[in-house]
Protein backbone atom coordinates (compact mmCIF):
# COMPACT_ATOMS: atom_id res chain seq x y z
CA UNK A 1 0.00 0.00 0.00
CA UNK A 2 1.09 3.53 -0.31
CA UNK A 3 -0.34 6.31 1.64
CA UNK A 4 -0.80 9.75 -0.10
CA UNK A 5 -0.36 12.20 2.76
CA UNK A 6 -1.56 15.40 1.22
CA UNK A 7 -4.94 14.01 0.07
CA UNK A 8 -4.92 10.80 2.71
CA UNK A 9 -5.64 8.60 -0.09
CA UNK A 10 -4.60 4.77 0.18
CA UNK A 11 -3.36 3.11 -2.62
CA UNK A 12 -3.31 -0.54 -2.88
CA UNK A 13 -0.45 -1.60 -5.29
CA UNK A 14 -0.65 -5.20 -6.64
CA UNK A 15 1.89 -7.55 -6.85
CA UNK A 16 3.48 -6.60 -10.17
CA UNK A 17 3.05 -2.43 -9.09
CA UNK A 18 4.56 -3.38 -5.60
CA UNK A 19 7.81 -4.79 -6.83
CA UNK A 20 8.21 -1.43 -9.46
CA UNK A 21 7.51 0.57 -6.51
CA UNK A 22 10.14 -1.22 -4.32
CA UNK A 23 12.63 -1.19 -7.17
CA UNK A 24 12.39 2.76 -7.95
CA UNK A 25 13.72 3.63 -4.14
CA UNK A 26 17.22 3.74 -6.26
CA UNK A 27 17.01 5.94 -9.82
CA UNK A 28 16.38 2.77 -12.75
CA UNK A 29 16.11 3.38 -16.18
CA UNK A 30 12.83 1.73 -18.13
CA UNK A 31 15.02 -0.98 -19.27
CA UNK A 32 16.42 -1.79 -15.81
CA UNK A 33 12.51 -1.99 -15.23
CA UNK A 34 11.65 -4.37 -17.62
CA UNK A 35 13.93 -6.47 -17.11
CA UNK A 36 13.41 -6.79 -13.53
CA UNK A 37 9.51 -7.89 -14.70
CA UNK A 38 10.36 -10.26 -16.84
CA UNK A 39 12.65 -11.84 -14.54
CA UNK A 40 10.43 -11.57 -11.24
CA UNK A 41 6.85 -12.35 -13.61
CA UNK A 42 6.42 -14.64 -16.50
CA UNK A 43 5.49 -11.97 -18.89
CA UNK A 44 6.95 -10.55 -21.91
CA UNK A 45 8.89 -7.34 -22.33
CA UNK A 46 6.06 -5.56 -24.15
CA UNK A 47 4.12 -5.86 -21.35
CA UNK A 48 6.08 -5.31 -18.84
CA UNK A 49 6.84 -1.96 -20.72
CA UNK A 50 2.94 -1.09 -20.56
CA UNK A 51 2.52 -1.94 -17.27
CA UNK A 52 5.46 -0.16 -15.66
CA UNK A 53 4.55 2.93 -18.10
CA UNK A 54 0.39 2.78 -17.01
CA UNK A 55 2.19 2.42 -13.26
CA UNK A 56 4.03 5.47 -13.66
CA UNK A 57 1.31 7.68 -15.18
CA UNK A 58 -0.99 6.64 -12.41
CA UNK A 59 1.53 7.89 -10.20
CA UNK A 60 1.96 11.26 -11.75
CA UNK A 61 -1.42 12.11 -12.43
CA UNK A 62 -2.59 10.70 -8.33
CA UNK A 63 0.46 9.92 -6.11
CA UNK A 64 2.78 12.47 -7.09
CA UNK A 65 4.76 14.62 -9.30
CA UNK A 66 7.07 13.08 -10.85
Amino acid sequence: MVFHVESGKVYELNPTAETIWKYLWKPRTIGQLIKKITETYEVDKQKARSDIFELLSNCKNNLFRL
